[in-house]
């Protein structure tokens, strides 16, 4: 259930519709439930991940950089969280390149993505993504942060060595 604080009381909550809301100076604020908790925390690591197998650096131009990207979207948790998934990139190349109104930009800096992408993972890594981004299972989210937490660990002590 909850888990309140001291300073929180009881007259400091809220139920609307059905969603517990904390009253604090004067603005209300949904309170996060331990799945959206985790859900966040999963965020977080998949982008931790991405900038420490690229080394802070663009996987296009090798300039420094921490703006991680999902390469064949994000539609399911499979897909979302699946580290093959993500190239980092810098500020240029993900906003002006990948979300460019120019259409030849956009192609070619697609295309540039999934060279780098079948570089890392092999030739066969879209195709694997596509077919994961077409599973409709919805594994669980506290599993999902246990993988991407041993996954960080095993990063990290590749750099370590």
């Amino acid at each position: 259930m909850f888990d309140s604080s001291p300073a929180l009381e009881s007259r400091d909550l809220i139920w609307v519709q059905g969603r517990q809301l904390k009253i604090m100076k004067k603005k209300i604020r949904k309170v996060k439930t331990p799945k959206e908790l985790c859900f966040n925390r999963c965020k977080k690591l998949w982008n931790d991940i991405i900038y420490l197998r690229a080394g802070n650096k663009s996987e296009i131009s090798g300039q420094e950089a921490r703006n991680a990207h999902h390469v064949k979207g994000k539609s399911n948790y499979m897909l979302r969280f699946d580290t093959r998934n993500g190239i980092n990139l810098t500020s240029y190349e993900h906003i002006l390149g990948i979300h460019s109104n120019d259409p030849d930009k956009v192609v070619k800096h697609h295309e540039l993505i999934n060279n780098a992408l079948k570089r890392r993972e092999g030739d066969n890594i879209l195709d694997i993504l596509e077919m994961e981004k077409n599973n409709n299972s919805k594994p669980d989210i506290f599993m999902i942060e246990l993988k991407l937490k041993q996954e960080l660990k095993e990063y990290q002590g590749r750099l370590e060595k």
